[in-house]
């Protein structure tokens, strides 16, 4: 059975530690123990591109659960502290001889800096010091049978040439084991996504080992990951309406309200006298003055004056002098 090793931008040495780095993920996280700080749900592809950014807030929450854990501690270290504590636990780590390290690389770069073996390396030490040093991951692992589950992880199955298969998960990737005598025992990555997994168990040979391998593949994992990318589409589908949701609101709160007060129409006198002789045809009344009384003034008493017609006329054709001038 042949099949070719994907590309990967890390080295082929560091495949084995990719695949320890998210099979520790995975299992202590299934756990959900509230003494354990938990990690961040990742695929091995993601952690793969996190590394190789300068800044990835997917690294960064790994660092700080990884130093929690390692550190025993109680409150959780800020992010802008997890650089400091890495930094002195390495230095610690060196002056005791437990790190064959000459120098910390954190006194040359940044964590994020850092090449995405080196990155991946130091994740990797984390977490043998989380097997070695932290309480409740100590408590979960040695812990009886009859009161938890097992933590154990055993390969799934063995091709022709002895090589020995592993899978974690719920991810479609899929590592391969193999060992010699000179170069020691060196992983790779046979499968990564849905599609290389059934190409890959279609592809064994009629062997009883490779048979079984296949047989564990389609039955297991494959509906496994199958249910699994289900679930996340679902999730991010959610996410997105989610979203569309919150800029929708957000829209509607910085859109300007519209004015509640009663509207008020202005006519031209144009329109004002056409409907005074149209009421006026009607009833023979001033139709603008009826409908829009004006309020009564009081008037003082009128005086009766007494006149003439011939008076009225002088007054009309000869002034008026005073005093008889």
């Amino acid at each position: 059975m042949q099949h070719e090793q994907p590309s990967s931008s890390l080295s082929p040495v560091s495949q084995w530690e990719l695949a320890f780095v998210y099979a520790f993920s995975c299992v202590f996280n299934d756990l959900k123990d509230k003494h354990i700080f938990p990690f961040p749900a990742l695929q091995p592809e993601e952690l793969e591109e996190a590394l190789r950014l300068e800044k990835s807030q997917l690294v960064d929450d790994l660092l700080c659960s990884f130093l929690n854990n390692a550190l025993n501690r109680k409150k959780p270290i800020a992010i802008q502290q997890c650089s400091k504590e890495l930094t002195r636990i390495i230095n610690a780590s060196i002056k005791s001889g437990d790190l064959s390290w000459k120098t910390n690389p954190l006194y040359v770069k940044s964590f994020g800096e850092l090449e995405p073996n080196e990155k991946l390396t130091i994740l990797r030490i984390l977490i043998e010091w989380q097997l070695q040093e932290c309480y409740a991951i100590r408590e979960a692992i040695e812990m009886p049978e009859s009161k938890g589950q097992v933590i154990t992880t055993t390969p799934i199955g063995m091709d022709n040439e002895k090589r020995q298969y592993w899978h974690f998960g719920d991810s479609p990737w899929l590592w391969r084991e193999k060992s010699k005598l000179k170069t020691g025992c060196r992983w790779e990555t046979v499968c990564r996504t849905l599609d290389e997994l059934e190409q890959f168990a279609g592809s064994v040979s009629d062997t009883k080992q490779e048979q079984s391998l296949a047989l564990y593949i389609t039955e297991t994992i494959i509906p496994r990951v199958q249910d699994a990318h289900r679930r996340r589409e679902k999730q991010e589908l959610a996410r997105q309406r989610q979203i569309m949701a919150e800029d929708l609101l957000t829209e509607r709160r910085l859109r300007p309200r519209r004015s509640t007060r009663s509207t008020r129409y202005t006519f031209g006198d144009d329109y004002v006298d056409d409907f005074i002789d149209q009421e006026s045809e009607k009833d023979g009344s001033d139709a603008y003055e009826s409908s829009s009384p004006e309020p009564e003034e009081s008037q003082s008493p009128v005086t009766p004056m007494r006149s003439s017609a011939r008076l009225a006329l002088r007054s009309s054709t000869t002034p008026m002098y005073i005093n008889g001038t």
